[in-house]
């Protein structure tokens, strides 16, 4: 009898590649969003996770750097952006 909730997930480099994402914010150079750190997680559960490193030195060419924190917003800012 098999066991239908065995996952077969590869979390080996996880946490390294994570790491190598931490310089860059949210956004693409071409303005879009990046899932990046989606993409690591879902390759890692499907038990693919050998192949996020391929994968990210592919896509990463279009990675924005972190920029600046800017000012906290209060929250009447947050009140009148709704």
């Amino acid at each position: 009898m098999t066991d239908d909730t065995t996952t077969h997930d590869d979390y080996g480099a996880h946490d390294a590649i994570l790491e190598r994402l931490a310089p860059y914010g949210p956004s693409l150079a071409n303005g879009l969003f990046d899932h990046a750190p989606m993409v690591v997680e879902a390759l890692a559960a499907l038990g693919e996770g050998a192949h996020a490193d391929a994968w990210i030195d592919r896509y990463g060419r279009g990675f924005a750097e972190r920029g600046e924190p800017g000012a906290i917003a209060t929250p009447a800012e947050i009140d009148g952006l709704i």
